[in-house]
């Protein structure tokens, strides 16, 4: 008994656990030579609903980083992509903060729920064959963005810029954190 409990335990956590892939590539496109110290920065996003979801999760993990480096930074959702976003986007490059980091959606997000069974046959000594049942839901997320940042004075010439292609389950916590260290050890 104590062995179909290991098998169980075994197949019905471990196992979806790596069915699930967090994919993300993350390519640096324009380099920032110039070390510069910001006090306040300003995290700007466009896009559907998916994308703002998505970018609310990531931002917030961006800003946990940046506090843990004394910047002061915030988050706004520009609404969907319109002709005004550049006109919105500029505006605000005459605010109070230091630098803007800008994620710009590149194609539209797909984004869908897939439920999957799983009811492997295991082996075990003493009881025989058992059939496990394991359902696991997968929220899949895909999508590519140009992340730039911009300094007051500079208008819509990026200083810094990146591609970030997302194809992960949106509702793992743990990709935000992995892809915040990704872009900060780049920035």
């Amino acid at each position: 008994m104590k062995h179909f409990i290991l098998y169980l335990f075994f197949i019905l956590l471990i196992i979806p656990q790596f069915s699930n892939a967090q994919k993300f590539t993350f390519k640096e496109i324009k380099h920032n030579t110039v070390k510069k110290d910001f006090k306040k920065v300003l995290i700007l996003g466009f896009g559907a609903i998916e994308t703002r979801l998505f970018l609310e999760n990531l931002s917030a993990k961006i800003i946990d980083r940046l506090k843990t480096e004394n910047i002061e930074a915030e988050y706004q959702y520009l609404g969907k992509k319109t002709e005004r976003t550049d006109e919105e986007i500029k505006n605000r490059l005459h605010n109070q903060f230091d630098a803007f980091i800008v994620f710009s959606p590149l194609d539209t997000s797909l984004f869908s729920l897939k439920y999957r069974t799983i009811s492997p046959a295991v082996f075990v000594p003493g009881v025989g064959t058992v059939n496990a049942t394991n359902a696991s839901r997968t929220i899949s997320y895909t999508q590519n963005f140009d992340i730039q940042l911009y300094e007051p004075g500079n208008g819509l010439v990026a200083t810094w810029e990146a591609a970030l292609k997302i194809d992960c389950d949106f509702s793992k916590q743990q990709i935000y954190s992995t892809i915040v260290k990704t872009i900060f050890v780049n920035f």
